[in-house]
């Protein structure tokens, strides 16, 4: 909870708090299927077990803090500021994982991304994912409403 915490505590981290609306984000649930943000994180860590909906292991929870950051990456383009801040948090998230060696051990299955792919795509690649071509939503949105007339 500490880690979740002082990552949600950072500027950088706000547009992650809460639940992405769809009012702020058209279409974005037509093209992320499973959203996270750091207040559902929160609320897994207080659980704290699994038949309540909660963690069972650390890898878990590292899981959840990339998948808000992958999404991020897959809704916007890279010249986007959120696109930007989740590559932000994603180091910070690695910062913390080296930080705390216990933190790092439960971890050991997950391949330790290099510094360039950091800097480039850190959640996709350290998870071994490929991300699709940019997608420019303005341009998607523009498409559905000429559809929908």
């Amino acid at each position: 909870l500490a880690v979740t915490n002082r990552i949600a505590e950072v500027e950088a981290s706000w547009p992650f708090r809460t639940p992405v609306e769809e009012e702020a984000a058209p279409g974005y649930f037509e093209e992320i299927k499973h959203p996270m943000d750091l207040s559902t994180i929160r609320i897994k860590l207080r659980k704290r077990d699994a038949p309540s909906g909660g963690y069972r292991t650390a890898s878990e929870w590292l899981s959840d803090m990339r998948l808000i950051l992958a999404n991020a990456l897959q809704y916007n383009r890279a010249q986007d500021l959120i696109y930007k801040l989740a590559v932000q948090i994603g180091g910070m998230i690695e910062k913390e994982l080296e930080r705390l060696p216990h933190l790092r051990s439960s971890f050991a299955f997950v391949p330790k991304p290099q510094e360039e792919e950091i800097r480039v795509r850190p959640i996709l690649r350290a998870r071994g994912w490929t991300l699709p071509p940019a997608i420019n939503h303005s341009e998607v949105r523009a498409v559905k409403r000429q559809q929908r007339l």
